[in-house]
């Protein structure tokens, strides 16, 4: 079965832009430039660009703690930080 719930990083953009709107946009106002036909196309350029900004820090977000959840950790490598060389050129045989 699918599952169309949406994941974390979705919910979190779906909370900002829900806090953005309220905001900027709010329920009232809409409903009443709803109400006499008042289109809000004076808002849209300047929303986008809000809109696009908090979308892409959020993905770049989730992006980074994935990429921190697959790295290797440090120890891993020794506690100089190098690998470990064997066989014919050095180190240990």
């Amino acid at each position: 079965m699918i599952d169309f719930a949406p994941d974390d990083a979705q919910l979190t953009i779906l909370d900002t832009l829900d806090r953005l709107l309220a905001a900027h946009l709010p329920a009232d106002d809409l409903r009443r430039r709803d109400t006499r036909h008042i289109p809000v196309h004076n808002q849209l350029p300047e929303r986008g660009e809000e809109v696009v900004q908090v979308a892409a820090t959020q993905h770049l977000w989730a992006l980074r703690r994935e990429r921190s959840a697959l790295s290797v950790p440090c120890h891993a490598a020794g506690a100089s930080g190098e690998r470990q060389r064997s066989g014919p050129t050095g180190g240990a045989a």
